[in-house]
């Protein structure tokens, strides 16, 4: 009998043991899946590029002030952040056990994007601004397209304890931290 490989030699397959046929069906397998990995990683089309975040228009509505410049009495950083970095913010109780609130607007260039985090390691510090973020850890101002000068948000900081608070500020390519001192000086 023969194959229908127009060939009129008997079939290999026959000649082969249980375990020979076994091993080239895994073989063949493990080929096919091969070829498909490749081909669907070969047809992939990148995604679209990610684009900025526009502001949310609630964001830019929010702000309880616009300035053409940031107070004095707050340290500028990556020129796009100003932020109490040389004096002692009040601590407050809040009516939660653990929990303090020191309130400090936060002034951003209008059109500048921006991020703001709790130093890695603090634990029960988390950052608060009208408009700007949800209340954690982290916070993220994206730019009011077409405005000019500084925005100023109503909020400030949140600690379990008094403490010297690192902040990452992150803007464009630049990173920089910073310390708040909420309640102690640093």
């Amino acid at each position: 009998m023969t194959e229908c490989t127009g060939s009129s030699e008997p079939s290999l397959a026959r000649n082969r043991t249980a375990g020979e046929r076994l091993t080239m069906g895994m073989r063949k397998a493990v080929a096919g899946a091969l070829v498909l990995i490749v081909s669907a990683c070969s047809q992939a089309k990148p995604g679209p590029v990610p684009q900025p975040t526009p502001a949310r228009p609630e964001q830019c509505a929010t702000a309880v002030d616009t300035v053409p410049e940031p107070p004095r009495t707050l340290e500028v950083v990556l020129g796009v952040v100003a932020l109490p970095t040389q004096k002692v913010l009040q601590a407050n109780d809040v009516g939660q056990p653990g929990e303090l609130f020191a309130k400090q607007g936060l002034v951003v260039k209008a059109d500048a994007e921006v991020e703001l985090a709790v130093g890695d390691g603090v634990v029960g510090a988390r950052l608060e601004w009208n408009g700007v973020a949800t209340t954690g850890p982290v916070t993220h101002h994206v730019p009011c397209v077409g405005q000019t000068g500084w925005r100023a948000y109503a909020g400030g900081f949140y600690v379990a304890e008094p403490s010297c608070l690192p902040i990452m500020v992150r803007a464009g390519s630049g990173e920089q931290t910073v310390r708040i001192a909420v309640g102690v000086a640093c």
